[in-house]
């Protein structure tokens, strides 16, 4: 992250061309664009019901 988040040096280049060649959707990463109010949490529990249709087995 560290190297995506500094300034556009030969190492940054090298990083977004693997990025690009290994990522199933990939967008640049751009920190200055990131709002954290943005982000949205899910309670997993519903996912898991919305996703398979029963609630998950506990195994402890």
């Amino acid at each position: 992250m560290q190297v995506l988040a500094g300034p556009r040096t030969d190492e940054y280049k090298e990083m977004v061309a693997w990025l690009k060649g290994h990522a199933k959707n990939y967008f640049p990463y751009r920190p200055q664009h990131f709002d954290a109010n943005g982000v949205e949490f899910w309670n997993p529990t519903k996912r898991w019901h919305m996703a398979f249709g029963k609630h998950p087995q506990r195994e402890f």
